[in-house]
């Protein structure tokens, strides 16, 4: 991943990515959900996919095709796992 998209893309994620727990999402440039996922901590989770040298093939064909990253603090980790799940089941997210 390379060129201002992705850049603009990870700055986004660390002015702004709080480094709490949460969920967050991966639309497309049609603004659909493609992913969403969990993480102890949302802005370090989040920059993870910038690094090509230590993410799967998956992870990059995901953010590959990212245009918006969205994001929701939750209270703990147990509140992101169930919180991931019911949007899972409700929005069925292309990469899920």
């Amino acid at each position: 991943l390379r060129g201002k998209r992705a850049s603009r893309l990870k700055k986004g994620v660390r002015a702004h990515a709080p480094k709490a727990p949460g969920v967050y999402g991966m639309l497309d440039s049609r603004d659909r959900l493609i992913y969403v996922g969990k993480a102890k901590n949302l802005r370090s989770r989040l920059l993870s996919y910038f690094r090509e040298d230590s993410r799967n093939p998956k992870a990059g064909k995901i953010i590959r095709q990212t245009r918006r990253l969205v994001w929701e603090q939750t209270g703990d980790e147990f509140a992101a796992l169930l919180r991931e799940l019911e949007l899972i089941q409700r929005l069925r997210p292309r990469f899920n």
